[in-house]
This record gives C-alpha cells, sequence and structure tokens, in this order.
C-alpha cells in the first residue's frame, strides 16, 4: 500500500504516463470519471490516480463519496464492478498538508 509520505513524492514528481490528477475543485469526479481514469491507466503500465490534486499539484482535496466520508472498500468494489474485464485496484484516504 502507499503511505503519505509516497503520496507527496508522487504530486512533487507531476503528472507522467503513470501518475494522474483528478482535482475537484471545479466538479465533482463522478464515479464514471473515476472508472475511465483507471481504464487509462491499466492500459498502459497502470499506475496510481489521486483524485483532489489539480493539473498544477496543489492539493484542493476530494469530496466524499458515501456520504460524509469515502469508503476506500467501496470505491475498490466500483471499479471492479464496471470494469471489463475487472480491474482490481488499492484506495486508500491520505490526508496532506
Amino acid at each position: 500500500a502507499i503511505d503519505s509520505e509516497q503520496v507527496r513524492q508522487l504530486i512533487a514528481g507531476g503528472e507522467s504516463l503513470t501518475v494522474e490528477f483528478k482535482g475537484e475543485e471545479r466538479d465533482v469526479l463522478s464515479d464514471r470519471d473515476v472508472c475511465e481514469n483507471v481504464v487509462c491507466l491499466a492500459n498502459g503500465d497502470g499506475g496510481v490516480l489521486l483524485i483532489g490534486v489539480e493539473n498544477d499539484g496543489r492539493v484542493t482535496g476530494a469530496r466524499p463519496r458515501h456520504g460524509s466520508s469515502t469508503n476506500p472498500h467501496r470505491l475498490e468494489s466500483l471499479i471492479a464492478n464496471r470494469t471489463v474485464p475487472r480491474i482490481m485496484t488499492r484506495a486508500s484516504l491520505h490526508e496532506i498538508d
């Protein structure tokens, strides 16, 4: 699993073919958008999708996906159930300064 320090390093390194930032400053990222981004990463060499990070690297935060919070296991299930073949992911929540 990835830890908060690794997340900070990924943000500092910027976007690449294996690191994608998706901010929610303007609009909430839909379930469909999350799945599409995961599929794009999976079609390459895999990678990390950081929700709540703008393209310029600013951390603006992710909105709760399940009521007042986000359940990483529900997010993993969503992605697995909406992709064919199923894409198995690991989701985690991190607080960044």
